[in-house]
């Protein structure tokens, strides 16, 4: 695989390892970097505890990695799930971060693409089709220009579980298929690297 693929087209595509032999040790002899090791294991769960907030983002992550296998960054590990509210992922490029959470303090679920001080353009580039975006996704979405943010939030107090996971998986999968020609490779105006997804811009 080389970089001439759209990122969210890389797990479509995993079965061209089958043509190397180990693959595995191909990686560790050609990286520099060392494998990263997860420190918790996550086992499958039958029976879900949603008064137990580490059950609560496991379930949400599982539906993610489930629902929407090809965004990679679902697929990693995460580690202190038992005490985190706002599950924090990378959206494939330095400095715009998808927040995901099923309940804040005020009693909201969302989903958030953030984007730090050094990204603004890649945002305010997004905010220019805000009509389109919110036709795609929902008119919840909202731009918070002061935070250089794209949220799409609503309550969550009195719906179970499940169903705002559900919800909430549903937007994400939007999120991805509508920003991530502008996130990946709009700010180095590739235009060759976009895809048409079923939520494009």
């Amino acid at each position: 695989m080389n970089s001439g693929t759209h990122k969210l087209k890389v797990y479509e595509n995993l079965h061209i390892l089958n043509e190397v032999s180990n693959p595995i040790q191909l990686q560790k002899e050609m990286s520099i970097i060392r494998p990263i090791k997860g420190n918790k294991k996550y086992r499958e769960k039958i029976d879900w505890d949603f008064t137990n907030r580490e059950d609560v983002n496991n379930y949400l992550l599982l539906q993610l990695r489930e629902r929407i296998p090809y965004f990679l960054s679902f697929q990693r590990q995460k580690s202190n799930l038992d005490n985190m509210r706002i599950i924090p992922c990378g959206f494939g490029k330095s400095g715009v971060s998808l927040m995901l959470t099923v309940e804040d303090m005020r009693y909201r679920a969302f989903v958030e693409l953030r984007f730090r001080e050094f990204s603004p353009p890649i945002y305010y580039k997004i905010k220019e089709r805000e009509e389109k975006a919110k036709e795609l996704i929902g008119e919840e979405l909202k731009f918070l220009d002061d935070k250089h943010t794209i949220t799409y939030s609503f309550k969550s107090r009195g719906r179970s579980v499940r169903e705002t996971v559900d919800r909430l998986v549903d937007v994400a999968e939007k999120f991805i298929l509508a920003f991530s020609n502008d996130v990946l490779y709009g700010e180095e105006e590739r235009l060759d690297m976009w895809e048409e997804f079923e939520y494009s811009l």
